[in-house]
């Protein structure tokens, strides 16, 4: 290999390498820098949302820490909160959190807010461990990438090298020139190496021995050519055992995906969800007393469709129920979507209005199976027909709970 290409190589990988560690850094430097006041924004935001959270009257105890929860949103800006109203803990973050413990670090910076009867103890950080391991993610995949590149361009050039290594130069051996009245049979045959030409080692040159030609008989006529024959043999065709390829993927009722294929979905959907991070909601829906051969069921699908966009996410279930998923909707959402739905299926039905019931359920941040998705589903919407008021109902999983689960594992 040239040593032009070698040099020109190592320039840009070092300069690749500086470039990753400077971006590092660099990134790390202008967070930090905005750091006091991003959390002084984020603080009195959060301030300003639990204080009139907590003035609000008649809401029960767990209605209120469900919208102090949704008002302190994604915790990853937070090192710790603890909000208490007089002496009684309304939240606390992380659940373990100790304040006699000396937590101090140069990364969080502390916040204290009170307006008389609830206050507000948080520490946020100057720079995200998010982003800390956002910029290391990029910086070494640049490095890994480069030392791939480097490993591969050394073992090809000790291949390169060891072949070369096969070949030796010898010196060019002394031909006479002969004119051509004078040139013999083997003179003819002879070639003349140019001074730069590469000789391959003698020890590599394997001579093939000649193989005798029979001559042709001149007696016998020759014998006309016939073409080989090959063998044959019969095949059946062969069936496909678990292919429904006449029955389609859309129900022909509905226009809905059958029962069938629900959990296979639901479970790529859920995985790439999880490897993406993003939320998934399932909507169970109860079309009470409206079955698959009704005119009205296929009118309302109609409708679903267009609501949730993607005829492919959209299922049958039982005789009576739709199920269907929505990607990237959190629970809040989903039960403001339903109740949306509802409004938009009594429109399609006419006169015919149905009772209809819906139960919801979430991936939040949880690692779940679809299995256990539809169980939540479908709970919700059993609790969903208890209550005519309340035709939406949605499942919400505790996030604290789940994740001590997680830990403990």
């Amino acid at each position: 290999m040239k040593k032009s290409f070698i040099i020109a190589y190592s320039i840009v990988a070092s300069l690749a390498l500086i470039g990753a560690l400077t971006f590092f850094g660099v990134n790390l430097y202008s967070e930090n820098q905005h750091g006091e006041l991003r959390t002084q924004v984020r603080f009195e935001k959060l301030a300003s949302a639990v204080f009139t959270t907590t003035q609000k009257t008649n809401i029960s105890n767990n209605e209120l820490v469900r919208q102090i929860e949704n008002a302190v949103g994604d915790t990853k800006d937070f090192a710790y909160i603890k909000i208490l109203s007089g002496t009684k803990q309304l939240y606390l973050f992380p659940s373990d959190y100790d304040e006699n413990i000396n937590n101090a670090s140069e990364l969080v910076i502390d916040y204290k807010k009170s307006n008389g009867t609830t206050s507000i103890n948080a520490g946020l950080y100057s720079i995200r461990p998010g982003i800390i391991y956002h910029n290391a993610l990029i910086t070494f995949i640049i490095i890994l990438i480069i030392t791939l590149i480097t490993i591969i361009l050394i073992i090809y050039t000790n291949h390169f090298d060891k072949k070369n290594a096969r070949y030796i130069k010898r010196p060019r051996p002394h031909y006479q020139i002969i004119s051509s009245e004078e040139k013999t049979d083997e003179d003819t045959q002879e070639e003349v190496l140019s001074e730069d030409e590469e000789i391959v080692d003698e020890e590599e040159i394997q001579e093939v021995p000649e193989e005798p030609v029979e001559e042709a008989k001149t007696d016998a006529p020759a014998a006309p050519s016939k073409p080989a024959e090959l063998p044959t043999m019969d095949y059946e065709p062969v069936e496909l055992e678990g292919v429904e390829s006449e029955k389609g993927l859309f129900s022909p009722d509905t226009g809905l995906g059958w029962e069938s294929y629900l959990l296979t979905r639901l479970d790529n959907e859920l995985n790439r969800a999880t490897a993406s991070e993003l939320d998934l909601s399932l909507f169970v829906i109860k079309l009470n007393g409206i079955d698959r051969k009704n005119p009205l069921m296929k009118t309302i699908c109609e409708t679903l469709i267009c609501e949730f966009q993607f005829k492919d996410l959209l299922f049958e279930y039982h005789e009576d129920c739709v199920c269907a998923l929505k990607i990237s909707m959190g629970i809040d959402d989903a039960v403001s979507f339903g109740e949306k739905l509802i409004v938009d299926i009594n429109t399609a039905a006419g006169d015919e209005k149905p009772e209809v019931f819906i139960g919801i359920s979430s991936r939040g941040i949880r690692m779940v199976s679809g299995d256990r998705l539809l169980k939540e589903a479908d709970e919700a919407m059993v609790h969903a027909q208890e209550d005519a008021n309340n035709p939406v109902v949605g499942f919400r999983a505790d996030a604290i709970k789940y994740r001590k689960f997680i830990e403990t594992k």
